[in-house]
């Protein structure tokens, strides 16, 4: 006993690699599916393989990515050839309270089949409300966007049973016509040759005969492809494609890069490192039974939602088993090699996806929010290993670390991961060269707040050895100088795109105004630096308190304000106010607002004890809860008198800071490891 519980670290590695080596239960099928998913479909606006028609179908249908733990490529074939099993099946989410009232359903009955939705009067009375809306306003358009959703649904699920979403016929000679349907192709010289292959694969999957199947597979792709040779695509774009969906590069970065950052997380944590192991194996376990689903209570893991399996629970996983190596190593020059190793991996995953998706889609690989947010943590994590070459990468490697990680996590979990075409008005060389660039300047940015972080946690230790803090400080500064070029650069360049564009340099749109007060914000706190009129923790506190001008201009502008760079403009937001648009931010960015609001009065009162801090943030918290939650509820209400309490305490004892006002920061220090 006393041998295993001296090398505890060592004892939970070995439980967590056994875990993570553990083999995880498979799906059920009776075919391979391997050649159906690289047969290429028309959906969407694009030409993509079965295997992402099936992926998208599935997350739109069931707001899922994997519908009862199935494959979605299953999922689908299943629908299509076996209906009978799903008709009377609750499948249908009804998310939108009105509608549940509606269609007389139990205030917590939320799914229903399609069957009961089929003889529903309520529901078809919606379906007619969609062809005739009314002119109510706001409540209308709400109404009727809600409506439009379920509605989709229903014909999505509709289309398969009928075998008509599966266009994978082109039109001879008509490069642009929709494609046609295996059950729809009788005009086509081939028709009844591509609809007896179809009918062979749904006969040989019903029978689980593997080899049917293949036969019928091929035969139907080679007939689809007689029917318009030239508007075939290549078989590699297929299979490329095919590879990106199962590989999810994004997913594997974020996992890489949270790792990273929880091995060179010891020199900011200093006493805390005792605590490494012990929630480095909670969160290996944690993650291995949201991920296998072994060890969970079957109600708990029913209801447990698919992107915490698939996305939350992996980096839980590599995090915890990072922190117990970080612990077992403790002291050796080891964690920064792993985690250097780790970073310019997730980095080459990160910047293949990106590659991948140029290639799949012909076009830049910036042009919506997902794409920009996978992007920006690539940028935070090229930064990062440019500057380590010449300052070291522990200090700057975590900071990125933890920028990629959080980047790429939430692009998964709350934006639209697939490929949509591009309209050709936005394919423009100087679009894409000034959109990469301003999103360079918002890694740089991004960055810098991560290391402010970073600076006033390590001010609550000793300071008396200030080393570390002067690391720091390199860090933050040089991170805020090309967040803040290359945020100037690219406005300069959005510029030219504006002229020629829309015929102007500057029109004082939101966007414009929003990206020139976060520079001028920026290029002030760095001025201040360089002429000594802001010591580390100033810098620091600035560089925190910048990042709700950098999520303005960044996420707010294109989701709550009206303008040439927002989407606010659209039906989803017609007659809606900008309280309106408010009230539906995503509840991770409120809840990210809210701990950075006290992460600052924290800050304030046990590092700057400035105490202007304590009060503002509190007048926030008032309005934010006031405003964006609808209604205070009791443990707001306790959380706002304790944070009142705090602060009086604080501001009557009268303590101040002791760091020194240095008139001359010094030179920054050569090395950062």
């Amino acid at each position: 006993m006393t041998f295993i519980m001296g090398r505890q670290p060592l004892v939970a590695l070995v439980v967590c690699l056994g875990l993570g080596l553990a083999p995880r239960p498979g799906w059920a099928q009776g075919v391979d599916l391997t050649s159906f998913r690289q047969l290429p479909i028309l959906d969407g606006g694009r030409v993509k393989p079965v295997d992402t028609f099936c992926r998208e179908t599935v997350l739109a249908v069931f707001d899922e990515e994997l519908f009862e733990g199935m494959d979605p490529v299953e999922t689908v074939v299943s629908l299509a050839f076996r209906p009978e099993r799903w008709r009377d099946k609750k499948l249908i989410a009804i998310s939108y309270r009105p509608h549940r009232k509606t269609l007389g359903l139990l205030p917590r009955e939320g799914v229903v089949s399609y069957a009961e939705l089929m003889k529903n009067k309520a529901f078809l009375k919606l379906v007619e409300e969609l062809e005739h809306p009314g002119h109510d306003g706001k409540e209308d358009g709400e109404s009727r966007r809600e409506s439009g959703r379920l509605y989709s649904r229903v014909s999505t699920i509709d289309a398969l049973f009928n075998h008509k979403a599966f266009r994978i016929v082109p039109v001879a000679g008509q490069p642009d016509a929709p494609w046609s349907s295996p059950v729809g192709a009788a005009s086509d010289p081939r028709g009844k040759a591509i609809g007896d292959a179809w009918r062979s694969a749904q006969q040989a999957y019903l029978a689980g005969n593997s080899a049917a199947w293949e036969k019928a597979v091929a035969d139907l792709a080679q007939q689809a492809a007689g029917a318009a040779p030239k508007q075939y695509p290549a078989a590699w774009t297929l299979s490329l494609e095919t590879l990106y969906n199962r590989l999810r590069p994004f997913r594997v970065s974020a996992c890489l890069y949270a790792a990273a950052f929880c091995l060179l997380l010891a020199p900011f944590v200093g006493s805390l490192l005792v605590l490494f192991w012990p929630v480095g194996i909670a969160l290996t376990a944690v993650g291995f039974a949201g991920f296998t689903g072994i060890g969970l209570p079957v109600p708990l893991l029913a209801v447990l939602p698919g992107w915490i399996k698939l996305s939350i629970c992996p980096l839980l996983f590599a995090s915890g088993l990072a922190l117990i190596l970080a612990r077992l190593w403790a002291g050796r020059p080891w964690p920064t090699t792993v985690a250097t190793s780790l970073l310019i991996l997730g980095w080459a995953l990160n910047a293949g996806g990106l590659v991948a998706r140029v290639v799949l889609s012909g076009r830049g690989p910036i042009s919506n929010m997902f794409e920009s947010m996978v992007y920006l943590g690539w940028g935070a994590v090229t930064l990062a290993l440019l500057f380590g070459i010449r300052f070291g990468i522990a200090h700057f490697g975590a900071a990125a670390g933890l920028v990629g990680a959080l980047m790429l996590v939430t692009a998964e979990n709350s934006f639209d991961p697939f490929i949509a075409p591009l309209v050709p008005v936005l394919r423009s060389y100087w679009l894409w060269i000034h959109v990469q660039v301003i999103m360079l300047g918002y890694a740089g940015l991004f960055l810098a707040i991560v290391a402010g972080h970073l600076r006033l946690l390590m001010s609550l230790g000793d300071r008396a050895d200030r080393a570390p803090l002067r690391t720091v400080d390199a860090v933050l500064y040089r991170s805020l100088q090309a967040g803040t070029a290359c945020l100037g650069a690219g406005i300069v360049l959005g510029g030219i795109w504006a002229d020629y564009s829309w015929g102007r340099y500057w029109g004082w749109d939101p966007k414009e105004t929003w990206s020139l007060i976060t520079f001028l914000y920026y290029a002030a706190i760095s001025h201040g630096r360089f002429g000594g009129w802001l010591t580390g923790s100033g810098v620091a506190t600035g560089s925190v308190l910048g990042i709700f001008p950098l999520l303005m201009t960044y996420y707010g502008v294109n989701f709550l304000l009206v303008g040439l760079h927002s989407y606010a403009g659209a039906d989803q937001h017609a007659g809606a106010t900008f309280i309106d648009k408010l009230l539906v931010v995503p509840i991770w960015l409120k809840l990210f607002t809210l701990a950075e609001i006290v992460f600052l009065q924290i800050a304030d009162c046990l590092v700057i004890r400035a105490g202007s801090i304590v009060g503002t943030s509190l007048a926030v918290q008032v309005v934010f809860f006031a405003v964006v939650w609808t209604k205070i509820s009791w443990w707001a209400v306790a959380l706002l008198v304790a944070q009142a309490i705090l602060a009086a305490v604080f501001w009557t004892s009268g303590r101040r800071s002791e760091e020194p006002r240095a008139p001359d920061p010094g030179p920054l220090p050569d090395a950062c490891a």
